[in-house]
């Protein structure tokens, strides 16, 4: 991982949980965060929020919110 796609294991695999997580989170927007978190792999909240935050340049609440607004939107319409 490290020569072909610039990453360590760590990262790759953070990444990938992260992913799936803003997947989740759109998805199913009646399941918690914290539902997700500990789903896709995380141990803790604080380790969720800080490496999703980190990739994702939002926490996963401001997220899910910014993703699921344009369907909120439409729904009520």
């Amino acid at each position: 991982l490290n020569s072909v796609m610039g990453v360590d294991f760590r990262t790759y695999v953070t990444r990938f949980r992260v992913n799936e997580a803003q997947r989740l989170l759109v998805e199913e927007p009646e399941r918690s965060t914290l539902d997700i978190a500990y789903e896709v792999g995380f141990n803790s909240k604080t380790a969720f929020n800080r490496n999703f935050k980190a990739i994702a340049g939002q926490t996963p609440t401001d997220y899910r919110e910014a993703a699921t607004a344009p369907r909120r939107a439409r729904d009520s319409s």
